[in-house]
């Protein structure tokens, strides 16, 4: 029994984004992984003053959303 192969007729799709979105998405990337690192800490040591209240994971998760959002509307998709 052969293998017959896929074609290689599908095209990939490529985004470009500016220096500035890329600065936000590292931002927002090192705050996620911020978040992470306090919801960590807080189950392994039961350390409540790391304890966050839902206002501030509100802002939290508002503001990493505004800041991908923004990465999005100024991308440019490329595509042959």
């Amino acid at each position: 029994m052969s293998k017959t192969r896929r074609s290689k007729s599908r095209y990939v799709r490529e985004f470009k984004i500016t220096e500035p979105s890329r600065q936000t998405l590292y931002r927002a990337r090192e705050h996620m992984l911020l978040l992470a690192s306090l919801c960590a800490a807080r189950i392994r040591y039961d350390a409540h003053e790391l304890e966050l209240t839902p206002n501030a994971l509100v802002n939290c998760f508002q503001r990493l959303a505004n800041d991908v959002g923004e990465v999005l509307d100024e991308s440019k998709w490329q595509g042959p």
